[in-house]
């Protein structure tokens, strides 16, 4: 959001305050925008609709509860992630994902790009499982490797050669080229 979705704010705030039968102060608007400004107006607008139309609470939503709608749980990034790393396999190239927690968990839990590529598939549901609860455990850390070597980058490496073909980002929209690490 910007200052000049300020006044469309307002009245989403008023909508709400309408709906759950609660009053709404100015100073309150304001803390709320202040704290959700990082989120596009659509969004918010879509997750207070939500929380009006479900009304699962009973009293006016929390900004935490209006960035749960918005962002989902930690449980929902863990499956999303799960989903993005599991349908990219590709054992040949070196990967950098968007979300950098998915390289922490296929290096520490799995070994590696190359080996998380090689999972059997009747194994998957305990994988995904273990993928899920790491995922969740290093969410709560804050380095993470900036990409996953694959296997024509690491035996370049291992016999003296330069490895320039880049990397494939996942989740953005086209191939970067070599991070430092």
């Amino acid at each position: 959001m910007t200052h000049t979705d300020y006044k469309k704010f307002a009245n989403i705030m008023g909508g709400m305050a309408m709906a759950f039968q609660k009053e709404v102060a100015k100073q309150t608007i304001e803390i709320y925008f202040r704290f959700l400004k990082d989120l596009p107006i659509e969004k918010i607008e879509k997750s207070v609709s939500e929380l009006i139309y479900l009304k699962k609470i009973s009293t006016l939503p929390t900004i935490g509860e209006i960035r749960g709608i918005i962002e989902g749980s930690a449980e929902d990034k863990a499956l999303e992630a799960w989903h993005k790393a599991i349908n990219n396999v590709d054992y040949y190239i070196s990967v950098s994902f968007d979300d950098p927690i998915i390289h922490s968990v296929i290096e520490m839990e799995f070994g590696g790009w190359e080996k998380f590529c090689n999972l059997c598939v009747k194994d998957e549901i305990w994988d995904k499982r273990r993928f899920i609860q790491a995922y969740l455990l290093y969410a709560k850390r804050g380095e993470h490797p900036k990409y996953l070597p694959g296997f024509f980058e690491r035996e370049n490496k291992l016999h003296g050669y330069n490895y320039d073909e880049g990397i494939k980002q996942i989740g953005g929209s086209k191939k970067i080229k070599r991070l430092k690490e």
